[in-house]
């Protein structure tokens, strides 16, 4: 694997961009066209990707999996012919994802499939029993009334829209970053959002929420 394929996806991420060729210098456009046609018949980055996310698995911050993906990342950037490769000590915030269980009581019990959000604070051990109130995102959820929404668990059902430049994801993790903490100043008493994905797979996917 050459260690120029690792860049593939960043630099077509750039390569997007509306920008005018002639503001670009010609030995970057040249660069950039060269990712590009490996990247349609080259599948190192990828293979990186599939490699970090099965072998290491989850990596939150200040986690095992956090330094196994440290560990991993020093080695592979090795394996690729990079020199001068070593950790930096560096300070983070250290979040523990808990267990987890989300039910529906009624009308048709079930269990659902969920993962809590990176940084969200726990619940108590007897747990959250409360009115589903049910919006599709932020907007929605600002023509809602407070007494609309206190007391309610809120449910995020924006659908992630499946797009080749990341516009769907882009649109619907607003809901996952801001919806809990938006939920709650208005009087919430938990948020669940619908996994930002467009897999059809039982895994939730998960990521980080702010208050």
């Amino acid at each position: 694997m050459q260690p120029l394929s690792i860049v593939t996806t960043l630099v077509l991420s750039l390569w997007a961009l509306p920008i005018l060729a002639a503001d670009v210098p010609e030995f970057v456009l040249n660069t950039a066209a060269r990712l590009r046609d490996q990247a349609l018949t080259d599948t190192s980055a990828y293979e990186v990707v599939a490699s970090l996310t099965m072998e290491v698995g989850p990596r939150s911050a200040g986690s095992e999996g956090d330094r196994a993906a440290v560990a991993w990342g020093l080695d592979s950037l090795r394996r690729f012919g990079f020199s001068n490769v070593r950790a930096e000590p560096v300070t983070v915030p250290h979040w523990e994802r808990g267990t987890l269980s989300v039910e529906i009581i009624q009308p048709f019990p079930q269990t659902l499939v969920a993962a809590s959000l990176g940084g969200s604070v726990g619940t108590s051990e007897t747990g959250v029993t409360a009115p589903l109130l049910a919006v599709t995102d932020l907007d929605d959820l600002a023509t809602r009334s407070d007494s609309e929404v206190r007391g309610n668990i809120v449910y995020f059902s924006q659908r992630t829209e499946r797009k080749r430049d990341g516009s769907g994801y882009a649109t619907a993790v607003l809901s996952r970053r801001d919806g809990p903490a938006e939920a709650a100043k208005r009087g919430a008493v938990a948020a669940v959002i619908r996994s930002i994905g467009t897999s059809t797979d039982r895994i939730a996917h998960t990521g980080m929420t702010k208050y």
